[in-house]
């Protein structure tokens, strides 16, 4: 009953996840990704701040690089780029999203 129904359900929940990664990786440039996983960063643990969304997390290139499908030579350089685009920049204490250049803005 009730259980079957919880466990479906969050099954789902983790398979709607897997093919939104998939369909990332395949599709989706590195940057958008980069934004992307910053953007689930940001809505879990972020804070306003005057600069955008303030995400604490020291998440070091590697870890952005094993969960977006990215070489840590590419994550480094794409950072860089979206620093200078205003969009993503890091802090002593973790990273700062300009919300107004994020994917999901882009996209309205």
């Amino acid at each position: 009953g009730r259980f079957a129904t919880e466990l479906f359900t969050r099954q789902s929940r983790q398979l709607g996840i897997l093919q939104q990664r998939l369909r990332d990786v395949v599709y989706e440039r590195g940057d958008a990704r980069i934004l992307r996983y910053f953007e689930a960063l940001a809505l879990q643990i972020g804070v306003e701040s005057p600069e955008g969304v303030f995400i604490d997390s020291r998440v070091t290139h590697q870890t952005i690089a094993d969960t977006c499908g990215l070489a840590r030579e590419t994550v480094s350089r794409l950072l860089t780029n979206l620093k200078q685009r205003g969009q993503l920049f890091r802090t002593a204490d973790g990273w700062v999203l300009n919300v107004k250049g994020s994917v999901r803005a882009e996209q309205c």
